[in-house]
């Protein structure tokens, strides 16, 4: 009994471990991309007909929510270890104005 306690425990373990591992590992990945996205979005948002803009303030403002959110959680002691280092320099996007 006690052998398959031990055996439990350190399956567990090894499978947390490479879940958190596929976690860091997909989000690391992504980062590129999401960053040109992000940039894309900047410079549409800057040359959008203020008239015409309500599309592109709904992403600009998804865009900003996610960068604040994703700085935020960068700031937590649980989750820095996941969030790469590019995030903390991102600014949000301006909104277009009328």
């Amino acid at each position: 009994m006690r052998d398959f306690v031990l055996v439990t425990g350190v399956l567990t373990a090894a499978i947390l471990m490479v879940v958190a591992a596929l976690f860091w590992l997909v989000f690391m990945l992504s980062t590129p991309g999401g960053l040109a996205q992000i940039e894309q979005l900047r410079q549409d948002a800057a040359q959008v007909d203020p008239a015409q803009a309500e599309d592109v303030i709904g992403q600009v403002t998804e865009a900003n929510q996610r960068i604040s959110s994703t700085q935020s959680y960068n700031r937590q002691w649980w989750a820095g270890w996941a969030i790469p280092e590019e995030w903390a320099e991102v600014d949000l996007i301006e909104v277009p104005r009328e």
